[in-house]
């Protein structure tokens, strides 16, 4: 599946921004889907290595087949935290 023409970041799902629950995420990633949008942007170091987590919970939540879009992850990015 090629990627959508628009493609949502979710930088601020999370804790660097709006602090967004499972549902809320879920929510969104199908409002998303309706609209056509179906490639979602992601770095491991967003929400301090939390929110791919997340979304992840939220798109089990969801029952969104993963099959139906498609996750662009950013490597090499260093974030010193206590996390990592």
């Amino acid at each position: 599946m090629p990627l959508s023409k628009l493609i949502q970041g979710c930088m601020t799902y999370g804790k660097w921004g709006k602090g967004l629950n499972t549902l809320q995420i879920a929510k969104r990633i199908e409002e998303n889907l309706k609209q056509g949008i179906t490639s979602f942007d992601h770095a491991d170091i967003y929400g301090n290595y939390t929110t791919e987590a997340e979304f992840g919970k939220a798109l089990k939540a969801s029952k969104i087949n993963r099959k139906d879009i498609q996750i662009i992850s950013k490597c090499g990015l260093q974030l010193r935290s206590k996390k990592r």
